[in-house]
C-alpha cells in the first residue's frame, strides 16, 4: 500500500464514521455538514500554493541567510491544536536524527534531532479548513448552555478530529506530490531518502511524503 492509498482510505473511513453516528450531542451536530464540505483538491492546491512561495521567499531566500552546510533529512511540518483560533503549521528543516528515519505509515517517535541553521519555525501552510473546530475550544464552550461539558468525552470527537487529520495529511501528501514532479525540490541540499513529516503539538510524527 502506499501512503495516499493508507491516508485515503483512513479519512474515508473516519468520515464515514462520524457521519453515520446517530443522537450527535448538539454542539457536534453540525459538523455533519462542515466535515463534507472539505474538499481535498482545493485543500491540496492551497499548500501547494503556500509552499511553493515558501520555499524561495523563506525556506531558500538567502536574504534571510540560511546555513545549510548539511544536508536535510527532512522537513517538518508541526502545528499547535487542530482547534487554535488560526491554525497553521510551521516547516524545520531536519539534518541529523539519532536514529534512522521510519518509513512506517504509523506515526513514530522523532526522538532527538537536530535543525538546520535558518530552518527553523519558518511558514508552513495554513489549516484555515479546521477554523470551525474552534467552536469546540474549551474557551469558547458557553458554560451556561453546556455546564461541565468535556468535549473529549462526547461520542463522535474522535472521529470528527481524525477525520480533519487525515485531510491535511491526505491534502498535504498531493502537494509535496505535484511539487516534486515540478522539481521544486530538486535543488535542495538533501539526503536521499527525504522525508516530509507532520507533527501535532508535542506528538509523534507522521509520515507525509517520501522522495526517494
Amino acid at each position: 500500500m502506499k501512503i495516499e492509498d493508507y491516508l485515503k482510505e483512513n479519512y474515508e473511513k473516519d468520515t464515514a464514521s462520524f457521519l453515520s453516528i446517530k443522537n450527535l450531542h448538539p454542539i457536534l451536530e453540525e459538523f455533519q455538514t462542515e466535515i463534507s464540505n472539505i474538499n481535498i483538491s482545493t485543500l491540496s492546491l492551497n499548500f501547494q500554493r503556500e509552499i511553493k512561495y515558501n520555499l524561495d521567499n523563506y525556506w531558500f531566500n538567502k536574504e534571510l541567510n540560511p546555513d545549510y552546510n548539511e544536508k536535510l533529512l527532512a522537513i517538518l511540518f508541526t502545528y499547535g491544536f487542530l482547534d487554535d483560533l488560526n491554525p497553521k503549521a510551521l516547516a524545520y528543516g531536519i539534518t541529523k536524527s539519532k536514529n534512522k528515519l521510519q518509513n512506517s505509515f504509523e506515526p513514530f517517535d522523532l526522538e532527538y534531532h537536530d535543525y538546520a541553521n535558518g530552518f527553523y519555525a519558518m511558514p508552513g501552510i495554513t489549516l484555515s479548513h479546521c477554523k470551525p473546530l474552534n467552536k469546540l475550544n474549551w474557551r469558547n464552550i458557553d458554560e451556561d448552555i453546556y455546564p461541565n461539558l468535556e468535549v473529549y468525552e462526547l461520542k463522535g470527537r474522535n472521529e470528527l478530529f481524525n477525520s480533519y487529520r487525515y485531510a491535511i495529511d491526505l491534502a498535504l501528501h498531493i502537494a509535496i506530490h505535484k511539487l516534486n514532479q515540478e522539481n521544486c525540490f530538486e535543488k535542495m541540499p538533501k539526503e536521499i531518502p527525504l522525508h516530509f513529516l507532520l507533527q501535532e503539538h508535542d506528538e509523534n510524527v507522521r509520515n507525509i511524503f517520501i522522495i526517494e
